[in-house]
């Protein structure tokens, strides 16, 4: 309570709730390359409510929240140099992890390894919103008028094979016909690494409104 006319309050969350897996998402099929999901979620509010006469009251308010998630992050960040694979150099190094490599065809998948092609995404999310309602009464009405404003934003990284992936179907010009000999030799079919993308979305939502309440008897 700052005065007779002016009134205060505030609200805040911090809310941390990460979780793991035993296999990564579109990746190893056998354990030891788990996945990690940090989460973290923060609100705050403030208000501020204002009377300028008995009859007539404002209500200001203004919220921020952030929702911060980075998907399929890797339990153990690993360099593939460390385990001789050379010319691989991530986009990211603080989730990097080793190269994804599929033995087997498609229609006879044997296992995989490494950690996964669709990750990590780490995600921002913020989202402000601003909020003011006027309240009139006269008479036997009572008017109420309102604004708001939401901005909207959200960063969401996508370092896709970001480690590297590596295909042994038993397909390619230096094959031996065997999925299993080729990745025991070191000769896959095909090789890829993604060079990481970016979402970058911003939006702005405007909403106003006015109303009022006629009461015809008390």
């Amino acid at each position: 309570k700052l005065s007779s006319k002016d009134a205060l309050w505030f609200y805040g969350l911090y809310q941390n709730s990460p979780f793991n897996e035993t296999l990564p998402f579109t990746g190893a099929t056998l354990p030891g390359f788990g996945n990690t999901n940090p989460e973290k979620t923060y609100e705050f509010t403030v208000a501020l409510n204002h009377t300028f006469s008995p009859t007539s009251l404002n209500e200001f308010r203004f919220a921020y929240l952030r929702f911060n998630y980075t998907a399929n992050e890797p339990q153990n960040i690993v360099n593939p140099s460390a385990y001789g694979f050379t010319g691989i150099t991530p986009q990211a190094p603080s989730l990097e992890s080793l190269p994804v490599m599929s033995v087997g065809s498609s229609s006879n998948p044997l296992f995989t390894l490494g950690f996964s092609t669709n990750g990590p995404q780490p995600r921002v999310q913020n989202t402000y919103q601003v909020t003011d309602n006027f309240s009139k009464v006269y008479g036997h009405h009572t008017f109420k008028v309102g604004f708001n404003m939401d901005r909207l934003e959200i960063n969401n990284p996508f370092y896709n094979s970001m480690s590297g992936d590596y295909a042994f179907g038993a397909t390619g010009t230096f094959s031996t016909g065997n999925p299993e000999a080729d990745f025991l030799l070191g000769f896959p079919d095909t090789f890829a690494q993604g060079s990481g993308s970016i979402i970058r979305a911003r939006a702005r939502e405007y909403y106003s409104y006015g109303q009022d309440q006629w009461q015809v008897r008390p």
